[in-house]
């Protein structure tokens, strides 16, 4: 009988090293392959053989079908960057401003973190049913 196989969850050390590969791509000005991305971040190969397709699977990360990975161009776009900083600025603000601390002792600045991620994350449940 057929078994479905299991996604293996990411560890805390799975998302950081995506993170480090997105942030070195986003930070490089030419496309690069994955022993340049390797090389120049000082991560092994194999991290970066197993990672970068996974950023690619979640459209943050470019494949030009040869050999070369970049970040997406808007990533790297000064204009674009500030757009998206002032309106998370001001999605931020609204949360301050509107957050209640309630009877918990909690810390605002992880209350605020919390608030901010779970808004995002029903503005992507918002936007799934157009896709």
């Amino acid at each position: 009988m057929f078994q479905e196989r299991r996604r293996r969850r990411l560890t805390k050390d799975d998302i950081e090293t995506e993170q480090r590969i997105f942030f070195f791509l986003v930070s490089s000005k030419d496309p690069l392959t994955k022993s340049e991305i390797a090389k120049r971040s000082k991560m092994t190969r194999q991290l970066v053989n197993y990672h970068l397709p996974k950023l690619v699977e979640k459209g943050v990360v470019l494949f030009d079908g040869d050999n070369l990975y970049m970040s997406q161009p808007f990533f790297s776009d000064l204009a674009v960057q500030e757009e998206v900083d002032i309106a998370l600025e001001g999605l931020l603000n609204i949360i301050i401003k509107n957050s209640v601390k309630g009877d918990r002792d909690i810390n605002m600045e992880s209350m605020i973190y919390n608030n901010l991620v779970y808004q995002l994350f029903l503005f992507y449940l918002e936007i799934e049913k157009y896709f």
